[in-house]
């Protein structure tokens, strides 16, 4: 029977009747009075694989279907009337679903996501102290370096400099040997994502960065560097920068609500006025 079948997937087609031209069924699995076709799972079937995997994905399929099948019998069988009754559930929840694909279709066509800057610096005045710091944020830079890459001196003196003019040199140099490099510049990243580099560990980050502006560690193969040029401690006010996204989402996701109380309440009264509804 798998031979069979594998025939047929390798070939992508289904054996015809000559007399009536018709496709033949192929029975893959019975339970019950369900079958189960190959016409049924042909549009699934993987493709370009070899026969192996086909048998391997056709048996796991056909498995899986059984088993699927043999619970909803015992479910038919063992369950009392009332809890089979589910064609309320299934309308409430096709209704729930075409109500959610109608507004996702309008907020898509109507909603204007375009947030200014100018709102965003409102919204974060008017909510500052809901933007706490939960964890340590810095601006920083990170390089990680094999042992025996040349002029490890001038890279020490390189990382930590603010001159332009050396810190093309020590992206050059970066560009050249590094296994990792990463110059934040303005934007502020979470402590522990630099921590989470390293070949050791941190255990107090306030502590840590209130002591500390540069990281220089090794390991067996590598040299590590990192220069802290900012921080801001968990329990402080979030700059703006660093929550500028979160902010434009959270002015969407009210207009998008908004959008969706005023598209219900335009159909209620056009339905209201187009006598679509009676309330008795």
């Amino acid at each position: 029977m798998k031979f069979l079948v594998f025939l047929i997937l390798g070939f992508g087609t289904f054996f015809c009747n000559k007399t009536e031209q018709k496709p033949i069924e192929v029975t893959l699995a019975r339970v019950g009075d369900k079958y189960l076709y190959l016409k049924d799972i042909v549009d699934i079937l993987p493709q370009g694989v070899g026969s192996e995997d086909s048998v391997i994905f056709l048996k796991s399929y056909i498995d899986k279907w059984i088993a699927r099948q043999l619970m909803l019998y015992n479910a038919e069988q063992n369950l009392a009337p009332e809890d089979k009754n589910v064609n309320k559930q299934l309308e409430d929840y096709r209704s729930s679903l075409l109500i959610y694909k109608y507004q996702n279709n309008m907020v898509s066509q109507k909603l204007d996501t375009v947030v200014t800057p100018a709102e965003i610096d409102s919204f974060y005045n008017q909510n500052i102290f809901n933007f706490v710091l939960t964890k340590e944020i810095v601006k920083a830079l990170y390089i990680r370096i094999p042992k025996d890459m040349p002029n490890v001196l001038r890279l020490k003196e390189l990382y930590k400099s603010d001159d332009p003019e050396e810190i093309k040199e020590l992206e050059s140099y970066c560009y050249q040997y590094a296994k990792k490099y990463d110059y934040f510049n303005d934007n502020w990243v979470y402590f522990e994502q630099i921590t989470r580099m390293l070949p050791i560990e941190i255990l107090n980050y306030e502590e840590f960065l209130n002591n500390n502006k540069t990281i220089e560690v090794s390991d067996e193969n590598y040299l590590y560097f990192v220069m802290i040029r900012e921080f801001q401690l968990k329990g402080t006010i979030s700059p703006i920068i660093f929550v500028r996204n979160n902010i434009r989402e959270v002015i969407v996701n009210k207009r998008k609500m908004k959008f969706i109380n005023e598209l219900e309440n335009m159909v209620f009264e056009d339905g209201k006025r187009n006598n679509k509804f009676t309330i008795y």
